[in-house]
């Protein structure tokens, strides 16, 4: 099976990285807190969410410094590739968002999004911040764990699984948190609105043969977002 990148992820770094993704996910937010907590703090949600996402950013960064880079080196003599990769999951993402509101439109599903509800809520007051955050940090952290990690990993091994498997853990990062309180028209509803976007980001790394590619994009998705207030990603 052919690898997605030309860059390769060494063994190290993929066992890091799954590591790092989880620990990221489900542990970094809550020792945040404990901390503030130990500390005699109590941190509103954008304090919270802002250190995670600038140390999940440090330490992504540090974590696949040579991926990253060597990834970046090799745009330079294939930069209309890289073009050609965001421009074709920029459609994919468009398709699949007119889809999603058509159906949603014809079949009349009324739905929530809670991710998308607090952070547009958080933008309001903390523009911004949330828009550095959002546009700079989230993808970077993000498209390296989930495109390079997930997505580079079980494309060796499958390629319809590693799309399918990468959809749903992008969708899942997003609705994690709120499962308690969404219903199952909720639940199914999210895992398509942020499933197909991630779909769409595997198509720019994979047409691009390069992470940048995914990481760029979402930049774009979120940019456009942050401009309307409307979360997607």
């Amino acid at each position: 099976m052919k690898a997605p990148f030309s860059v390769q992820l060494r063994r190290n770094e993929q066992i890091l990285g799954w590591l790092w993704l989880v620990f990221y996910e489900g542990i970094l937010g809550f020792l945040v807190t404990l901390a503030a907590g130990a500390a005699g703090k109590e941190l509103q949600p954008e304090i919270s969410n802002g250190i995670c996402l600038i140390l999940g950013f440090l330490v992504t960064t540090v974590l696949f410094r040579r991926f990253l880079g060597d990834s970046l080196t090799l745009v330079r003599g294939n930069v209309g590739k890289l073009i050609g990769g965001v421009l074709l999951g920029a459609g994919v993402y468009v398709s699949a968002q007119v889809l999603i509101g058509m159906l949603t439109d014809v079949l009349g599903i009324v739905y929530s999004t809670p991710n998308d509800n607090l952070l547009a809520g958080l933008a309001k007051d903390h523009y911004r911040m949330m828009w550095a955050e959002t546009v700079l940090l989230s993808p970077v952290i993000e498209e390296t764990l989930l495109r390079g990690v997930v997505f580079g990993t079980l494309r060796k091994k499958n390629r319809p699984l590693a799309y399918v498997g990468t959809g749903l853990i992008f969708a899942g990062m997003h609705i994690l948190a709120y499962l308690g309180t969404l219903g199952p028209v909720d639940i199914l509803m999210n895992l398509v609105i942020y499933g197909l976007p991630g779909l769409s980001l595997c198509v720019a790394c994979e047409k691009a043969d390069n992470i940048w590619a995914a990481i760029l994009l979402h930049m774009m998705i979120n940019m456009l977002a942050m401009a309307s207030l409307g979360w997607v990603a």
